[in-house]
């Protein structure tokens, strides 16, 4: 399923939106039963990182905080951080530029603290 939402995000970057969607389809369909959560989440974080791209600004930005929400309740860091991540970069692009600054300085230094190098780095571009 991973694979399957890697292969979308691949396509919507070479400006396939129409595969990139129905490959998306495809992955959200095979773990919205998935026993595993984290898989799950990865996939919904992908999901509407596709959405966002695609100008489902409000639609992504809903399906973050689900995300991350559900990854609090299960102590799940790494699917957390990466939703607010996201989130953070949903509320950039729709101009909301204080409050992804916020969001963005405050991941950064969770990151940071709990060993997520990689995500604090990806924090710092922006």
């Amino acid at each position: 399923a991973l694979a399957l939402a890697l292969t979308a995000q691949a396509a919507a970057a070479r400006g396939d939106g129409a595969r990139a969607r129905g490959t998306m389809d495809q992955a959200t369909a095979l773990v919205v039963h998935g026993e595993d959560l984290g898989v799950r989440l990865g996939v919904a974080v992908r999901a509407a990182r596709l959405a966002a791209a695609t100008g489902r600004r409000d639609q992504a930005a809903a399906a973050l905080l689900t995300a991350r929400d559900e990854a609090q309740r299960a102590g799940l860091v790494e699917p957390r951080l990466q939703a607010d991540l996201t989130l953070a970069e949903v509320e950039a692009a729709q101009g909301q530029t204080e409050d992804a600054r916020v969001r963005f300085t405050a991941l950064a230094a969770e990151a940071r603290g709990k060993g997520y190098g990689l995500i604090a780095r990806k924090i710092k571009g922006f």
